[in-house]
């Protein structure tokens, strides 16, 4: 078995984790609670950042795995690839 491609993600790092407690859900999550919109776009504008410096990004894994998903499971909203994917329920 080969190793896991997003051992050195941004968004798979202790710190992410941390704050995810902290927040009550991710910093890539689509939506959080009863955030604001100002607040929710400013969350997203910071995830976007973090994953333009991430590996998965560059090497394109992070944007396979999102369109993997979707294929499989169906909607997967959120920040994925730097990339704001939002849900058809709010397009």
């Amino acid at each position: 078995m080969g190793r896991d491609p997003f051992t050195d993600a941004v968004c798979r790092q202790d710190e992410w984790y941390e704050d995810a407690v902290l927040r009550r859900g991710n910093l890539w999550d689509w939506k959080i609670g009863d955030e604001s919109d100002t607040e929710q776009a400013e969350r997203h504008t910071i995830a976007a950042q973090l994953c333009r410096t991430c590996p998965n990004y560059h090497d394109q894994t992070c944007a396979d795995e999102h369109t993997l998903m979707t294929t499989h499971y169906g909607e997967h909203p959120g920040i994925w690839a730097g990339t704001r994917h939002t849900p058809k329920a709010d397009q």
